[in-house]
């Protein structure tokens, strides 16, 4: 190994590192009863960490569905 050798740490930029920002500026307006913030559910505090989750299984149930529709009306038409 060399002698003048360093090690690199990236930190991601994407979308969940910004939704975990939010979630942690939310929680601890929470904790601190700070303005609105301390009127809101827990639901609504932990949106930011399972809400992409739940938008992305109901696109993906959106897809199914359609996807479904299309085979049976293709079957229905006679194989389009």
């Amino acid at each position: 190994m060399e002698k003048n050798s360093r090690v690199r740490i990236s930190i991601g930029t994407g979308p969940g590192f910004y939704l975990n920002i939010l979630f942690f500026i939310f929680l601890f307006l929470k904790l601190a009863e700070w303005g609105v913030v301390k009127h809101w559910s827990w639901w609504v505090v932990t949106a930011p960490l399972w809400g992409p989750i739940l938008v992305t299984m109901i696109i993906i149930m959106a897809l199914m569905i359609a996807i479904g529709i299309g085979k049976a009306l293709r079957k229905i038409n006679g194989g389009f």
